[in-house]
């Protein structure tokens, strides 16, 4: 799934965070998760070109437990755009993942299709990835940073596509 991109190119911590502590004591809160804003990354930033990604399809849900928890579930579609060539690629990011903050870190562990924007400063990184299989990354606060921990089944830079 695309995620992780509001904050520092990643289109899901920033979403999620908004609903971290928000369930009640008892019955888990489930709701709508936020549509992305369209963006545009400089050549550098992400892949050797400008590249744009745009959503064509959210009906993502996440379900937010007492315990702090976050379950995300449903579909999401994108349009990754090289803004030079015009060359673009509708990618099915729709993985579903669990989801924990902490004081110093958000981590995922997600299963399915996921596609995380990942800068200079991320392991690894700089790139689009679409990873198909389980993963788990964490993105620490301080440093920004996001971090791959593991991942099993296939991973591809969508940049290599796109060129």
């Amino acid at each position: 799934m695309l995620r992780r991109c509001a904050l520092s190119g990643l289109l899901l911590v920033g979403s999620l965070l908004l609903f971290a502590g928000g369930a009640s004591a008892d019955k888990p809160v489930r709701e709508p998760f936020p549509a992305q804003e369209d963006a545009t990354y400089a050549a550098g930033e992400l892949c050797n070109f400008p590249v744009s990604i745009e959503t064509l399809q959210n009906n993502e849900i996440v379900t937010t437990f007492s315990d702090g928890r976050q379950r995300l579930t449903g579909a999401l579609k994108v349009r990754l755009t090289n803004v030079d060539t015009g060359e673009s690629l509708i990618v099915n990011a729709s993985g579903a993942g669990w989801a924990t903050v902490s004081d110093t870190a958000f981590e995922v562990s997600g299963q399915g299709l996921w596609v995380l924007l990942q800068d200079s400063g991320d392991e690894p990184g700089p790139g689009i990835f679409l990873y198909k299989g389980d993963i788990e990354w964490e993105f620490e606060f301080a440093s920004e940073r996001l971090t791959v921990l593991s991942a099993t089944g296939s991973v591809r830079n969508l940049c290599d596509d796109l060129a």
